[in-house]
């Protein structure tokens, strides 16, 4: 996983330290080359099985041709890609960007990719596989692919073979329009949070599951701003079995699953960037890949006047350049810590408890 990250930061560190001749032209090939570097670069990784991941030889084999696959496939849609961002990029004075925007768009599809569903029977055998004791261990620490390989191992040969076949169709759907679902709120992460709040409550709170040793360790005390992926798993596999979710569709919980177990670009980069917003109050990442967003807060009015009591985020709308047509679903989440700990310090009307909503605006320039 360091090995993806360094890929992502030495592209972005092109922006800081390039200097183009002034006689580069735009159909110069070493930046289209680069660019597409950096995509076969991360899909190598994001793809590559753990090599400590115990696989049956039939799975691994079949998770070997999809990824080889794959490869293939993505390299022919950077090419269709560098295409349309040289519409848009003058390499000639910021070569770097085509690389920064070429990385932001295999990111969203990836994380589109990771938010797909081929229907209620894909959905069934992925909540079981969410469900199932062990996930959370199995999964920790690996990337996509390699989390969706720790699954596989774990289902009937049945339910393996039908998410072979889920995969084959959601991966050829890489570079298509497809249907997104609607990011919830709150989020399945606010919901065990919240109730985990509760819990901390001098008064007990009857009627939910037991806490799992490692989230009574890590939430019923000083829950973090940013939770471990094996912690975030831990939080949706105990946030889902509570009786609130036992008559709720698959395809519901799913898409709550999915999205707090999201691998976004906030995910990938938190660990190798120092996580503190700069002067304008922009994230790292936000900031490296030029991000504009509208995100809008809610919570409860305080008689202090000053932030807000259960404060979260409503709604998310940003732009980033290299994604166009799509929802940048990658990067929604990156203004997310900026913006609750900006309510914090922002004077409100007073109040009893009423909702009220907190929008602000982000932009790079």
């Amino acid at each position: 996983m360091k090995k993806t990250w360094a890929h992502g930061l030495a592209a972005l560190a092109l922006g800081c330290g390039l200097v183009v001749p002034a006689a580069a032209a735009q159909d110069d090939p070493a930046p289209v080359e680069a660019a597409k570097g950096v995509v076969a670069g991360w899909v190598d990784d994001e793809f590559k099985l753990p090599a400590d991941l115990k696989l049956d030889a039939p799975l691994r084999e079949q998770l070997v041709a999809l990824a080889s696959a794959h490869r293939e496939r993505v390299a022919a849609l950077a090419a269709g890609w560098v295409a349309e961002e040289l519409q848009h990029v003058n390499v000639a004075k910021e070569a770097w960007v085509l690389s920064r925007n070429l990385l932001a768009r295999y990111m969203n599809e990836s994380a589109i990719w990771q938010l797909d569903s081929t229907g209620d029977a894909h959905d069934e055998l992925m909540l079981r596989a969410v469900r199932r004791a062990g996930t959370c261990q199995a999964v920790d620490g690996k990337r996509s692919f390699g989390a969706l390989a720790a699954m596989l191992q774990g289902m009937s040969a049945a339910d393996r073979e039908l998410a072979l076949a889920a995969q084959q169709q959601m991966l050829a759907r890489w570079g298509q329009v497809r249907a997104i679902p609607v990011r919830p709120v709150p989020s399945l992460l606010e919901q065990g949070q919240a109730v985990m709040a509760k819990l901390r409550a001098p008064k007990p709170v009857e009627g939910e599951p037991a806490v799992p040793p490692v989230l009574a360790f890590n939430l019923l005390a000083t829950p973090p701003k940013a939770m471990a992926p094996d912690l975030r798993c831990a939080l949706v596999r105990w946030t889902l079995s509570r009786e609130q979710f036992a008559k709720t569709a698959a395809a519901t919980q799913m898409t709550l699953a999915r999205y707090a177990l999201l691998v976004d670009a906030v995910a990938l980069f938190r660990p190798g960037m120092d996580a503190a917003a700069d002067e304008r109050g922009y994230s790292p990442v936000a900031a490296r890949f030029a991000v504009d967003g509208d995100v809008t807060a809610v919570g409860r009015l305080r008689a202090s006047g000053l932030g807000l009591d259960e404060a979260r985020i409503d709604k998310r709308q940003v732009d980033v350049p290299g994604v166009r047509g799509v929802r940048a679903v990658a990067f929604e989440t990156v203004f997310d810590e900026v913006t609750l700990d900006r309510v914090a310090k922002t004077k409100t009307p007073p109040g009893q408890g009423e909702w009220t909503e907190a929008p602000f605006t982000w932009k790079i320039k």
